[in-house]
C-alpha cells in the first residue's frame, strides 16, 4: 500500500495511541512520513529501555511530546553494541524542530 503513496503525501487526520504521535500531529499540523519515523524512534526507545519515552496523565503527554521532553541519560546506561540506536533517537528526538537527519 505505501507504494502507491506519494512522498509528498501530507494529511492532518489524527491516528494512534498520543504516546506514539508526532508532535505535528498532536497539535493537529500537516504531517507526512516524517511523523513515522517519530513513531519508530518511540518503538526503538521501548524496545531499549523497557518503558515509553513519554508517559503521564493526556496533558502532560502532549506537552511532553510537543517538546520533545524525554530522558536521554538512560540511554547511555545501555550496552556499547546500541550505540547507533541511541543515536538514532536522539537524532529524532531533536527532528521535531530541524526535521533533518
Amino acid at each position: 500500500m505505501t507504494a502507491h503513496c506519494a512522498l509528498s503525501v501530507h494529511s492532518l487526520e489524527q491516528v494512534g495511541s498520543v504516546h506514539f504521535m508526532a508532535p505535528e500531529v498532536l497539535l493537529r499540523q500537516s504531517y507526512s512520513r516524517a511523523a513515522d519515523m517519530w513513531s519508530a524512534g518511540v518503538i526503538l526507545y521501548l524496545l531499549l529501555c523497557g518503558h515509553l519515552p513519554f508517559d503521564g496523565p493526556r496533558e502532560q503527554l502532549c506537552e511532553s511530546v510537543c517538546q520533545g521532553a524525554f530522558d536521554v541519560c538512560i540511554l547511555e546506561l545501555l550496552p556499547a553494541q546500541t550505540v547507533s540506536a541511541v543515536s538514532f533517537i536522539c537524532k529524532i528526538k531533536h527532528w521535531g524542530t530541524s526535521r533533518s537527519l
